[in-house]
């Protein structure tokens, strides 16, 4: 029904991150940046010069190239990842760089000077073949070298040997990304932010907007005057690894807990709008007055190439 009756517009943003960034008045796009400012949730400051996120991944050979398996597909406590990360660090001191870690998903890479480094986001990447030359820029031979020793240090490392005979998959490499430095763009669309995404937490302090956890159901989420973000994540790492089942159960769970409860909040009057960014290069606006279109109910939003497109749909 949302989707069928709602007005319709271009969003460019393909990643949760690029979206919470433009919607908070924050830089989005290719350089992102990712790494200042879940770094801030993580450590409650912004970090001490460029920093690059240096996620702990899996890479397994495959007809179709090396497949990216991120923390999310494995189990990695704290442990375990404070001695990987903490054997590494030794390495890349030597090179002014420091490995930092609150979270055992989420690594940091910290050092001086802002380097000329391309690189794709992880989101975008887990669960399909990486490029053969993962990075671009003027400073990009120089992180495939260090990237090489760093896979080799973790191949022989107690830890991963471990883990081999646990039959679990080894963590055999780093995935660099999200560097940049934090710009405002322009004002907010929202002053409450509802999220466990520490991406969007941190972006929600960063520009000082109130950051709560996301609650269980809409229920729970008090609407405020300007404007309420809620970032909806139950499908994403099923869609990132194509497990159907799991992703129509996260839908369904959506449907009945957010979906349902925010459509009789919109025909009560609760609430002016609703918007839905669904990562395909649109949003949905609804509001009561097309809800209340019942003639439009026979339209098929599948007819719009944004969900046509499986490029496009990645969410």
């Amino acid at each position: 029904m949302w989707l069928r009756r709602a007005g319709t517009g271009d969003f460019p943003a393909t990643l949760t991150e690029q979206a919470v960034a433009t919607l908070c008045g924050i830089q989005a796009g290719d350089s992102t940046p990712v790494a200042s400012l879940t770094y801030l949730e993580d450590f409650g400051k912004l970090p001490p010069g460029y920093c690059l996120r240096a996620d702990p991944v899996h890479l397994r050979a495959d007809t179709s190239g090396l497949i990216l398996f991120d923390a999310a597909a494995f189990e990695l406590g704290d442990q375990e990842s404070c001695a990987l990360s903490g054997a590494l660090a030794n390495h890349l001191a030597e090179d002014g760089w420091q490995l930092r870690q609150r979270h055992p998903h989420r690594w940091y890479l910290v050092g001086g000077e802002p380097q000329d480094l391309g690189t794709l986001a992880l989101p975008a990447v887990r669960g399909t073949p990486v490029p053969a030359v993962p990075f671009s820029g003027a400073d990009a031979a120089a992180w495939i070298s260090r990237l090489n020793e760093l896979q080799m240090l973790l191949h022989s490392h107690p830890a991963n040997r471990a883990r081999a005979a646990r039959a679990q998959v080894a963590v055999n490499s780093l995935w660099l990304w999200g560097g940049g430095e934090p710009q405002h763009r322009g004002s907010a669309a929202c002053g409450r932010v509802l999220s466990d995404n520490p991406f969007a937490r941190g972006s929600a302090h960063y520009c000082g907007l109130e950051a709560l956890p996301r609650p269980a159901a809409a229920e729970q989420a008090t609407p405020v005057d300007n404007g309420l973000l809620v970032v909806l994540e139950d499908c994403r790492d099923a869609a990132a690894y194509q497990d159907l089942p799991a992703w129509r159960a996260a839908v369904q769970r959506l449907e009945h807990d957010w979906f349902q409860a925010l459509i009789r909040s919109l025909k009560a009057g609760k609430l002016d709008a609703l918007e839905l960014y669904p990562m395909n290069g649109r949003v949905y606006r609804l509001t009561r007055r097309r809800l209340a279109a019942f003639w439009k109910g026979r339209g098929d939003y599948r007819g719009d190439r944004a969900f046509r497109d499986a490029g496009l749909t990645r969410v």
